[in-house]
């Protein structure tokens, strides 16, 4: 059986070796205010489940999902620099979900797993407490579950 605690180690293992992506966050988005964190955690993955729908042997997680880096006031001007990035390491986690069938994303996300595409992405600036800029998208996640009361916790 699939649990949330299985598709936040995903994310986890997606951070863990992606080449730019520092830190994982997830459950709090107040984890990601910039009075928390320090430079070296940016760019950051945030990942909340939101809502969860359970169909027969079949449950659907929904995620909201923010890439983050930081720009300092002085560098305003490379706000464009910063979207580019952070839209290309945020199609690099649907991407890491989307292949979840082939051996190049090593394993990382189960292949049982469907993915819906397409996604719709939207940038942000300021959004938070900071000049945190980046993209934020939701997607839904289909983990297969099994609805069998052999496996339930009945005497």
């Amino acid at each position: 059986m699939q649990t949330l605690k299985d598709i936040d180690a995903a994310f986890r293992n997606i951070v863990n070796q992606h080449q730019t992506l520092q830190t994982f966050y997830t459950h709090n988005v107040k984890e990601i205010d910039i009075d928390k964190l320090t430079v070296d955690q940016y760019p950051f993955l945030y990942a909340e489940c939101t809502t969860a729908n359970i169909d027969g042997g079949v449950t659907e997680f929904t995620y909201d999902i923010i890439i983050g880096d930081l720009v300092i006031e002085a560098q305003t001007e490379t706000l464009t620099d910063v979207y580019a990035e952070t839209m290309l390491i945020l199609s690099d986690v649907i991407a890491m979900f989307e292949l979840a069938m082939s051996t190049a994303n090593n394993n990382v996300t189960d292949d049982r797993w469907a993915f819906e595409m397409p996604i719709s992405t939207q940038p942000y600036s300021s959004r938070f407490d900071n000049l945190l800029t980046g993209w934020s998208c939701q997607f839904v996640l289909r983990v297969p579950n099994a609805v069998n009361l052999c496996d339930a916790l009945y005497n």
